[in-house]
């Protein structure tokens, strides 16, 4: 019995060797510099990896938007495998000073997209240069007026030293 399993398993290597040794070795294509140059654009890369003709990828692409549009329209959520979700979300009515007076804005429908993990990870790379710089928020209640130079709460100066 165990001069059987023996030959069992010696002649599953013998196939498993011929097999490797008949078999090609996979080849990687190396891009020529008419691919590279295709490979620029995002409908051109896109094109290259998925085999499909460039002027195919572009229409998808433009059918994109009206579609996506639709399905927002009906309060869908579209979920991009890999880039992320866009969203239909409610802004309710809230209180904002416009012209340094108090308004009540009426809320309004936004659509709103929540990226995937790895376009956030993209978004932050060492590389990635950045096309507008976004000022940070500075809450100024009269706007039209300079700040004031008055002079700090302190009734007497500290004197004390230890």
């Amino acid at each position: 019995m165990r001069k059987l399993n023996k030959w069992a398993a010696v002649g599953v290597l013998g196939a498993a060797a011929g097999v490797l040794a008949f078999a090609s070795p996979a080849l990687s294509e190396k891009l020529t510099a008419k691919d590279k140059q295709k490979a620029a654009t995002i409908t051109g890369r896109i094109s290259l990896e998925t085999k499909v003709s460039e002027e195919d990828v572009a229409k998808v692409i433009e059918a994109l938007g009206p579609a996506v549009r639709e399905h927002l329209a009906k309060g869908e959520v579209i979920d991009l495998p890999g880039l992320g979700a866009f969203r239909v979300v409610r802004v309710p009515d809230h209180r904002d000073l416009i012209g340094g007076r108090p308004v009540v804005v009426s809320g309004v429908n936004s659509v709103e997209f929540v990226p995937s993990g790895g376009l956030v990870d993209a978004a932050n790379a060492a590389n990635a240069i950045p096309q507008e710089t976004v000022p940070p928020f500075e809450y100024n209640p009269l706007p039209n007026q300079a700040k004031s130079l008055r002079a700090p709460d302190e009734r007497a100066p500290k004197v004390r030293t230890r």
